[in-house]
């Protein structure tokens, strides 16, 4: 069983992301508060995942993000905000959020990314990817591919638009296996150790 832990204070929607994924039979909702200083007032246990509102009355999810995760360094955070062009998500993907939801995401959706993070480490909306990667006039996933492979190249343009690892190798038709390959070969190249990472330098 997945443990979940959200902070957000639409009670609608903590009540909805409660009653779905407690319902999946996959996950298991051990924790919800209504805004970072109840969380940081508390004593919870420690989630896999953990669903965090970024526009949360008093402090903030952005000021709230570095205190939780000094708290659970090793939670994957999933951000969700209602809206896609937030000049502060790409410094909280640098920081090791490990991903980036809208709220307008059905709670299915929902359950999607959250498997993706548990799979490969990141997940993102489509439309917040493009922003982001938009948001530059230069285009950081091109600067890549000259230190890149072809297959290698078209696995981060994937990444990049949101996928997961198993969505990746459907649409490239391979396994599972041969895009963690791809994979160790893209860190080694790039020097760097996770999908955060990989995201981070796709939004510099």
């Amino acid at each position: 069983m997945i443990k979940v832990g959200i902070v957000e204070d639409n009670i609608d929607l903590r009540a909805n992301y409660s009653e779905f994924l407690d319902m999946s039979g996959q996950y298991s909702v051990i924790w919800m508060f209504d805004g970072v200083e109840d969380f940081l007032s508390a004593d919870p246990e420690t989630p896999t995942v953990i669903l965090l509102d970024i526009n949360l009355t008093g402090m903030s999810g952005v000021e709230g993000f570095p205190l939780i995760k000094a708290k659970f360094p090793l939670a994957h955070i999933i951000i969700l905000s209602a809206y896609d062009n937030e000049e502060y998500v790409k410094d909280l993907l640098k920081i090791g959020a490990s991903g980036y939801v809208l709220k307008t995401a059905s709670m299915s959706e929902i359950q999607k990314y959250i498997e993706a993070v548990l799979e490969g480490g990141f997940s993102i909306s489509p439309n917040a990817a493009r922003h982001l990667v938009a948001e530059y006039r230069h285009d950081p996933i091109a600067e890549l591919k000259d230190r890149l492979t072809k297959r290698e190249y078209e696995l981060v343009k994937l990444l990049a638009e949101g996928l997961s690892y198993k969505e990746a190798a459907e649409r490239l038709f391979v396994t599972t296996f041969t895009i963690n390959q791809h994979l160790k070969h893209i860190y080694n190249k790039l020097g760097i150790n996770s999908k955060a990472e990989l995201m981070a330098k796709m939004i510099k």
